[in-house]
């Protein structure tokens, strides 16, 4: 009796003990399980009845209770835990939080619509709050709703992670918008918020991208410190993910990734040079090496499956083409011009072979897009002409082209079909024509244009084929149109000054008006536009992301990926699958 009094003694010491130690075992508790309420218990059993939480959560006879708020939450993290157990209450909860969880929140804390709608419609001109805009953790009872936000937010990054329906993706990251301002306030959850939204923005489809993007833009301009380290994300994510080819996808990662960088124009300028040094480098090994490994020798061996895997790869090309765009939209980053023109012309130079034809073309459409967006003079004239020379058009041509999207390299018996002489034929027309609407405002155009009229009128009558010697023809008339009209317009023009000097009679570089190749110009990009949609089932946007139809005298478009919430309604929000239940009983229905 004595031996079993101890113990019991002991044992009370040891209770007593442990229910007045410090601090930080209470605290540890009160993490792993939200304080004690009515209703709580019940939340936790995975038999939990989700309607009667989001009848709670959309109940519009009293307003939501912070009880209810923390019974959601617990809900929504038992069922993130236990997803594969009970997928019916997953659905439920999932769908009931992101209707009702932000509104039950501001309900809660008192915010209205005037204090969501202000972080859209006023800019932080650094970290600190502003002292007009309210953010959740001004209001009193933000401290005692800190935790059930914060515990709601991690369940809402884990979905986004772990998620892989895209309709299911596409809600949560349209949830995660008017989540903003609690990510705001809670500072440690945004860098994953950020890490989360580029992973999803880098993988798309092109949905899921812009509701990224736009969350990551907003994040970025409250907090200017998380900028640069958002764009080497991006940056990142971008190039692993680069596919050879000018999708939808492509285009649109590349000007919302430009919009990023443009938010300081500093960083950008860093990322490429630093991008561009390095291309330089990599291509000047390669030249050294022995290029592409065309020729014969022992030497050419080695190097083939080192050099020519380099230049066959297509983040460099990504990489170039997200560059050409930015600097093309920047008046500030013009030094870069010069340095990119001479990668580009060095790659057409090192790829001069036929088999290399679809990277030498997009090569060549980034020179036409820098000349288009920049004025500057390049050598896409020479390298566009130089197309005509890689096959023998008097052997016919087949009536659909060869599709050079997403392919490196051409095998010998593509070579020798006449599909392949149908694609040269229309790369060369579409960058001629591309030259000839870029240049025909310039008052030294009927010059400029003499070795295109020469090659034309040689090429339309010696070629026996009607398929390609009519639309040189056809190019030639309109060339030598273009070149009269600059002619006319070049004699009204008055010098630059009334001095006898050089400078006093220097004529203006550019035309005022409109040529008359540029209305041709904007039909024949629409039904070219159509035929390589046809050529590239599922993807209907542009060529190569540039609106030329939209830009009437050579100015830069402005990018508004970022005003697109402003201009246009949100996308609707995309329910997760419902279950019959809630199908029969309409208690899910959509506001």
């Amino acid at each position: 009796q004595s031996n079993k009094a101890g113990k019991s003694l002991k044992a009370k010491a040891k209770l007593a003990k442990g229910s007045s130690g410090n601090g930080v075992s209470k605290k540890r508790r009160h993490w792993k399980q939200p304080p004690s309420d009515r209703g709580v218990d019940e939340a936790l059993a995975l038999s939990v009845d989700a309607k009667s939480v989001a009848k709670q959560l959309r109940s519009t006879d009293r307003p939501p209770s912070r009880a209810t708020l923390r019974l959601a939450t617990a809900c929504l993290m038992q069922c993130v835990r236990h997803v594969n157990k009970e997928p019916r209450a997953f659905n439920s909860i999932v769908r009931a939080c992101l209707r009702h969880w932000v509104r039950a929140a501001d309900s809660v804390l008192g915010r209205t619509a005037n204090d969501n709608d202000a972080g859209d419609e006023q800019e932080r001109d650094d970290e600190d709050e502003d002292a007009g805009l309210r953010t959740p953790s001004s209001y009193p009872r933000w401290e005692k709703i800190r935790v059930t936000c914060k515990q709601y937010l991690n369940c809402v990054l884990l979905l986004l992670d772990k998620l892989r329906d895209q309709e299911a993706v596409r809600a949560i990251a349209q949830h995660c918008l008017p989540l903003l301002p609690y990510f705001l306030c809670l500072p440690r959850t945004l860098k994953p918020l950020l890490k989360s939204l580029i992973s999803r923005w880098s993988q798309g489809p092109a949905p899921i991208t812009v509701l990224a993007f736009l969350a990551c833009h907003r994040v970025v301009k409250s907090r200017k410190s998380l900028c640069e380290q958002a764009c080497k994300w991006m940056l990142a994510g971008y190039l692993q993910s680069a596919r050879l080819g000018d999708s939808a996808l492509a285009v649109l990662q590349q000007r919302t990734l430009c919009e990023m960088l443009l938010l300081q124009p500093n960083l950008a300028y860093k990322l490429a040079f630093v991008h561009l040094r390095q291309c330089a480098a990599a291509l000047g090994r390669e030249s050294q090496q022995g290029g592409t490994g065309e020729k014969s020798g022992r030497k050419t061996k080695t190097t083939k499956s080192s050099s020519g895997s380099l230049l066959h790869k297509a983040p460099l090309y990504a990489g170039l083409w997200l560059w050409t765009r930015l600097v093309a939209a920047s008046d500030e980053l013009t030094s870069l011009v010069y340095p990119l023109t001479q990668i580009l012309e060095a790659l057409c130079r090192t790829l001069a072979a036929a088999r290399h034809l679809p990277l030498r073309v997009h090569c060549l459409r980034m020179l036409l897009h820098l000349t288009r967006q920049t004025g500057a003079a390049t050598a896409l004239l020479p390298g566009a002409l130089a197309l005509l020379d890689l096959a023998d058009f008097n052997k016919g041509v087949a009536s659909r082209a060869l599709s050079l999207e997403g392919i490196t390299k051409l095998s010998q018996s593509q070579l020798k079909s006449p599909s392949f002489r149908a694609a040269v034929s229309d790369v060369a027309y579409e960058l001629l024509a591309g030259w000839v609407r870029s240049a025909c405002q310039l008052t030294a155009f009927p010059e400029l244009c003499l070795p295109l009229t020469r090659r034309l009128k040689r090429l339309a009558k010696d070629c026996r084929c009607r398929a390609v010697a009519k639309p040189a023809a056809q190019l030639l008339r309109l060339t030598m149109e273009a070149a009269s009209w600059t002619r006319q317009q070049r004699a009204t023009v008055r010098p630059i000054g009334g001095g006898n000097d050089v400078g006093g009679i220097q004529e203006a570089d550019r035309l005022n008006g409109r040529s008359p190749f540029q209305a041709y110009y904007l039909r024949y990009r629409s039904m070219r536009r159509e035929e390589l949609a046809r050529a590239r089932p599922g993807d209907d946007q542009e060529v190569n992301g540039e609106d030329e139809d939209k830009e009437e005298n050579g100015e830069k478009e402005p990018m508004e990926v970022a005003e697109l919430q402003d201009e246009e309604e949100e996308p609707e929000l995309s329910d997760l699958p419902s279950t019959d239940e809630e199908d029969e009983t309409g208690d899910y229905e959509e506001d």
